[in-house]
């Protein structure tokens, strides 16, 4: 007794079993779910010529030659393979109720829908105008380029201000200057334009907005940043200027296909939302804001 036990135990433990018993479940769901007619043109796996000759194009180029006679044939049965199961999945319904395929089916859908938009090449004056009406997305950005003294608080504590302003003073009436000058650290004496962007990720936003409003040539300060406190020559200011449509045209052209893409997606999916009768069962105190509905809400 306590024998059978043991062997019943061990086969329970198998991986083998455990497939038998998933398989048997799945084709039973099958069985009370799939068409009788196993003949049906919906059972037929056709391999057209085309299709075998799109495998092996695929072939070549990934391994830049053309496959073997052997390789082919697997290429047609791995084909056949993912079309029967996919199949089967399908009827099994097993793509409902799945996040993953459920996107994926999204982004497929949307896809088609750009690469209809993406057929069309703008006109001359098409492009112009949208350029003119989006060009403040294409202004470079202010640069900036100016000399600094740095003056370590951590090290000075409360007399680096003191010290500060008495080197600002040597500086303005031209007694001194910078180099040799505040405390040594991991930055540049000098900085030629560079982006206020760059600037700000370096020295910090504040220290950018000191820079925008001094004169340029003179030495002012001290002005504060997360390392301490820096004596600034500005040497120049130079704003940002949009180019021309005629150096920047085929990043203007991308944007546009980019812009056109995204409108037909949103134009397709508000036609198709017509179609639809939209219920969201909530409060309607609680209804969320900016929602696209449907025909119908609650």
């Amino acid at each position: 007794m306590h024998s059978r036990q043991s062997i019943v135990s061990r086969i329970a433990r198998e991986p083998l079993v455990h497939f038998l018993l998933i398989g048997g479940v799945l084709f039973g769901v099958y069985g009370a779910t799939a068409d009788p007619e196993a003949n049906s043109p919906d059972n037929r796996i056709v391999m057209t010529a085309g299709d075998i000759e799109r495998l092996e194009t695929l072939w070549q180029k990934r391994w830049q030659r053309p496959p073997t006679e052997a390789e082919v044939a697997g290429l047609i049965n791995e084909q056949v393979r993912e079309e029967v199961l996919y199949r089967e999945a399908l009827a099994l319904g097993l793509d409902r109720d799945d996040t993953v395929i459920r996107r994926l089916l999204r982004q497929k859908f949307e896809f088609v829908t750009q690469d209809l938009a993406a057929l069309r090449e703008p006109s001359a004056e098409e492009l112009a105008g949208w350029f003119e009406a989006n060009r403040e997305q294409y202004r470079t950005p202010p640069r900036l380029s100016f000399t600094q003294v740095y003056f370590d608080l951590d090290r000075r504590g409360a007399a680096g201000e003191q010290a500060a302003r008495v080197v600002l003073a040597s500086l303005r009436t031209g007694d001194a200057g910078p180099d040799g000058l505040g405390d040594g650290r991991l930055l540049d004496r000098t900085y030629r334009g560079s982006t206020a962007q760059e600037v700000a990720l370096l020295f910090g936003q504040d220290f950018v907005n000191a820079l925008m409003r001094l004169e340029t040539g003179i030495w002012s300060g001290p002005i504060a940043s997360g390392y301490g406190l820096h004596l600034v020559r500005l040497e120049g200011r130079q704003a940002g200027v949009t180019p021309p449509l005629a150096e920047i045209e085929a990043k203007v052209r991308a944007d546009w296909a980019h812009a056109q893409r995204q409108q037909a997606n949103e134009a397709i999916y508000r036609q198709l939302l017509a179609r639809y009768e939209v219920v969201i069962e909530e409060e309607a105190d609680a209804m969320p804001a900016g929602l696209a509905m449907g025909r119908g809400r609650p």
